[in-house]
């Protein structure tokens, strides 16, 4: 049995101690990134805090001030984290489509090709659910981290060949230490036998790799560093590392497939890296790390450097124990080095001015808002519980024992005078507890940058509406804001899971089967796909990626509002403005009213109604007279596929509003 060469995890010829040099500079890079770190941001106590206010948790029962007092969490950072994370995601994937593509040059004719590929691969993907994640995160945490990857399956297989030997010149097989010695090419590969030619059948045991496009992986700051760790703008950033866990069988097999070097796997052996042996963690932090559930702490660092000694630098994505200053694979990123950037994607939708890390919306913006509101509550629960159930007063030597005599309905208490026993009379919850969290609410709604009517609720204060309309606009305003950084994130995971989507088609010339919901999209826009696929050519090329959406999206009487208000525009603009209704003549802008509307009122079904403006004219449709002074293009002719009547559009669009009828043609009569 023969086993093919296997692939090296080492891109770059190094001696061993150049190699151990590597592991130990990068592993103290890493130690120094994350202790230059703590000086910009707490790090686990931090993000640990944020996550327990977001969960309302509870604190130790033996620490209650007394028995039976409240233990109540703030709802603040909940409540907006929340709110926020809907309308961040209702902003991405409340439209259709995901993203806008644009092309330069002659790649400008594939970008609807490109558009529809991602249309139809993102609701498929896992990206949705993941991006969702990523956004919970970074609003917790001072950013957070989305690393887009390629999806590979391996397969290992035997199979059997008939491999050429090799001949003389008289056609006789050529021996060695009496076997037969067989052909190969110049790449190492064995040359199969032509029939009539002699041979031997040989047994390969191989791994094959299957690509299967992008994957997500989000990755918290407790596990990520940028290299330097005291970078304060991307610019300045060289690398990225972040730790992960591995179990030890998936560290033989990632030997047995050449991804990484069997002697550093050797050398961090096969003990668990979770704990040390002399105090193991508890059950229920960690799980038994026992036989094949031992894992190993790793990290994978992307890092820019000039390790070839070429003069360039280049990005190379290396794996590395820090514990035992091993390196493991150090592999040239392709897909970094073609788009000029490490395939890890921060989200940081809060910058920080001297830091390339943001802030935490929970934490540094929420957080004294949030103590100070579980203070309050505390205080007003308790102070509400006393009132309701008030301790008794009893005199020094009264007859009443409250064990042989409870207190309870119909109960009956044996007392020699009504002083004996009383109740404590206990005022009532202050106003001034009621009036303080009334401004403590303001002021999450002055810090947290929603207001009430943003998060959904009912506010207590009386306002107008036209109050309201301004908080809510002042509101969407501060979230446009974030918006924008979100969508600069997403367009830097939309153009490296498209690279990995080429290289994963250029792997298949087949290409990809389309479904016929795809199809049917790029006739609508005249665009048809050859042999029903997606190849590697065709969506290979320069392109940008604009996600599109905006907070307003979420409301939809808002967009049913906002198209009526459209529309009445037109109908006024219709006779003052020379030469409109040629342009509304034009099948692309009738086309964008109608994707305007159906959008607006929510039908889901919107092929039927656009895919009628690819439609050809009919075979006996007037052709429709061009040139100079020729009028406007009627629909059904020739010269205008798909167009609609100027005026009738009008005055369907003032029936729709209400507006006045538009005047007829040829001016008032």
């Amino acid at each position: 049995m023969l086993n093919p060469k296997k692939p090296s995890p080492f891109d770059v010829k190094l001696t061993d101690d150049q190699r151990q040099q590597l592991a130990a500079d990068l592993c103290r890079e890493i130690d120094d990134a994350f202790n230059a770190r703590a000086s910009v941001i707490a790090d686990g106590g931090k993000i640990d805090l944020a996550d327990w206010y977001y969960e309302q948790g509870r604190t130790d029962p033996n620490n209650l001030p007394f028995p039976g007092a409240a233990d109540l969490t703030s709802f603040f950072i909940t409540e907006n984290v929340d709110a926020l994370r809907a309308r961040l995601l209702k902003a991405v994937f409340g439209v259709e489509p995901f993203c806008f593509v644009e092309g330069w040059g002659a790649d400008a004719q594939k970008a609807p090709y490109v558009e529809a590929f991602h249309a139809w691969q993102v609701p498929q993907s896992e990206l949705p659910f993941e991006l969702a994640r990523t956004i919970h995160g970074a609003l917790l945490e001072d950013g957070y981290i989305l690393e887009v990857s390629e999806k590979v399956e391996t397969k290992r297989i035997t199979e059997q060949l008939d491999v050429a030997l090799q001949v003389n010149e008289q056609q006789a097989p050529v021996f060695m230490d009496g076997q037969p010695q067989l052909q190969k090419d110049e790449t190492g590969e064995f040359v199969p036998a032509q029939p009539g030619q002699p041979a031997a059948t040989i047994e390969r045991t191989q791994t094959k790799l299957k690509r299967l496009g992008p994957q997500y992986d989000p990755i918290s700051l407790k596990d990520f560093v940028f290299l330097p760790g005291h970078a304060k703008s991307r610019k300045a950033v060289w690398g990225y590392a972040y730790r992960f866990w591995t179990r030890v069988p998936e560290l033989t097999e990632k030997v047995a497939d050449g991804i990484y070097d069997a002697d550093a796997v050797t050398e961090i052996g096969d003990s668990s890296d979770r704990h040390d042996e002399e105090i193991p963690p508890s059950v229920d932090t960690v799980a038994a790390q026992d036989g094949p559930s031992v894992e190993k702490e790793l990290f994978q660092v992307s890092l820019k450097r000039d390790l070839d000694g070429d003069g360039r630098e280049e990005w190379y994505l290396a794996t590395v124990s820090r514990r035992y200053r091993t390196l493991l694979r150090l592999k040239l990123d392709p897909f970094a080095q073609k788009l000029g950037r490490a395939r890890c994607v921060p989200f940081v939708l809060f910058p920080r001015r001297n830091s390339v890390y943001g802030y935490s919306y929970s934490f540094d913006k929420l957080l004294t808002l949030a103590e100070e509101h579980t203070s309050l509550r505390n205080m007003g629960a308790d102070r509400s519980a006393l009132v309701t159930n008030a301790p008794m007063t009893v005199l020094e030597g009264a007859l009443w024992n409250p064990d042989t005599q409870p207190i309870g309905v119909g109960r009956t208490i044996t007392v020699r005078s009504h002083d004996e026993v009383k109740p404590m009379v206990l005022p009532d919850v202050p106003m001034s507890n009621v009036e303080q969290k009334r401004d403590l609410y303001q002021a999450k709604e002055r810090v947290g940058g929603l207001s009430d009517s943003a998060v959904g609720i009912l506010s207590n204060q009386h306002r107008t509406l036209g109050e309201n309309r301004l908080v809510a606009g002042g509101s969407a305003v501060r979230v446009d804001e974030v918006i924008g950084y979100l969508h600069l994130a997403i367009t830097e995971v939309m153009q490296l899971s498209h690279a990995i989507w080429v290289e994963t088609l250029k792997s298949d010339p087949k290409g990809l089967d389309a479904p016929p919901s795809v199809m049917s999209a790029l006739q609508s826009r005249g665009a048809e796909l050859q042999n029903g696929r997606f190849t590697a050519d065709l969506l290979d090329g320069n392109f940008h990626f604009k996600p599109y959406g905006t907070d307003e999206t979420a409301d939809p009487e808002r967009q049913k509002q906002d198209f009526d208000g459209f529309v009445m525009m037109l109908t006024k603009l219709a006779p003052v403005v020379p030469g409109f209704q040629t342009i509304l003549a034009n099948p692309e802008a009738n086309k964008a009213i109608l994707e305007l509307a159906l959008r607006s009122y929510r039908v889901r079904d919107r092929q039927p109604f656009l895919g009628a403006f690819a439609m050809p004219p009919p075979p006996n449709a007037p052709v429709q007279p061009s040139g100079p002074g020729a009028p406007p293009p009627v629909p059904g002719t020739a010269g205008a596929p798909g167009g609609l009547d100027p005026h009738a559009l009008m005055a369907a669009l003032a029936a729709h509003t209400g507006a006045p009828p538009p005047p007829p043609p040829g001016g008032p009569q």
